[in-house]
């Protein structure tokens, strides 16, 4: 999977995110890889209204300032590597979906910010 690093310093790939039982409802996200987050993906709320997601669940989780918080979690399915996948997205605020290290443990992961290029193998 390749991707590129924006003008601004972002690494980010192109993920493919269905709703979880239509299918109908699909995406396609500039996703910002933020090896800080700990969980597999977070998409803004435009995004998880845009798919109709419902929620799932609420987590524990703590913000990089050591703020601990309850996260609503809402089920999607996502194309990770031609394999359809289902993961837990929490809902964040701002506009940038991130994607965390919940998905890249089993891969290796390569930003050359000279040649503007991201891989992740």
């Amino acid at each position: 999977m390749t991707g590129r690093v924006d003008g601004d310093g972002h690494a980010l790939i192109q993920l493919l995110v269905f709703h979880p039982r239509t299918h109908q409802s699909t995406v396609v996200l500039d996703v910002w890889i933020a090896t800080g987050f700990t969980g597999p993906l977070a998409l803004p709320g435009a995004t998880i209204a845009n798919l109709g997601l419902q929620q799932s669940a609420k987590v524990p989780g703590e913000l990089a300032d050591g703020t601990k918080v309850l996260l609503d979690t809402f089920t999607c399915l996502i194309d990770w590597f031609g394999q359809i996948i289902q993961v837990e997205a929490v809902a964040k605020k701002g506009t940038w979906p991130l994607i965390g290290i919940g998905l890249l443990l089993d891969h290796e992961l390569a930003i050359d910010y000279r040649k503007r290029s991201v891989s992740i193998t």
